[in-house]
């Protein structure tokens, strides 16, 4: 039986890259990188600096976090999807991943409380007929807030439409 967890959040990427270092130093995970185009991955070796490692890389999409089991010889991938930053525009990262044993489980819930620890929850959505609502499911970093509340970034959803804010937009009530 295979078990998920599914995280949207906002990160700025050198937060993103940190979190991924300690989660992965703490929890004894291996790191592997994508692109999606071309579909290019990478196993980062685990005595690598992963900062040269990505920057070697090039565009980095996704971090796969590999959890190998003792008990079992397939080892299992947790995907963590990078919200890429396009101009101001920051689109949203995504941890969505599954477990099929009970140990990577187990792991993956840890991964989820770290990430979620690193994060708080609730942002402003905008729907695209200008519906507001805060939305506790959606995650966001401090890095990412200061940055949206200094106008460094405007918070997007994955298609890069701007749909997210810190603070209630002008007339709203929390």
């Amino acid at each position: 039986m295979i078990r998920s967890v599914n995280i949207q959040f906002h990160m700025l990427f050198d937060e993103l890259v940190k979190f991924v270092v300690d989660v992965c130093l703490r929890l004894n995970l291996e790191v592997e990188l994508e692109r999606y185009f071309p579909n290019v991955f990478h196993l980062v070796p685990r005595a690598a600096n992963l900062v040269k490692e990505i920057k070697e890389f090039g565009k980095l999409d996704c971090f796969w976090l590999v959890y190998k089991s003792p008990r079992s010889k397939k080892p299992e991938k947790f995907m963590l999807a990078v919200g890429r930053q396009r101009g101001n525009l920051l689109a949203q990262a995504h941890l969505g991943a599954g477990a099929s044993t009970e140990q990577g489980y187990k792991v993956l819930k840890q991964v989820a409380r770290d990430l979620k620890k690193h994060t708080k929850a609730g942002l402003w959505a905008m729907s695209g007929t200008g519906e507001i609502a805060f939305v506790k499911q959606v995650r966001i970093s401090e890095g990412a807030t200061i940055a949206a509340r200094a106008g460094k970034v405007v918070l997007a959803n994955i298609t890069f439409g701007p749909s997210f804010f810190v603070d209630p937009p002008v007339g709203e009530h929390s």
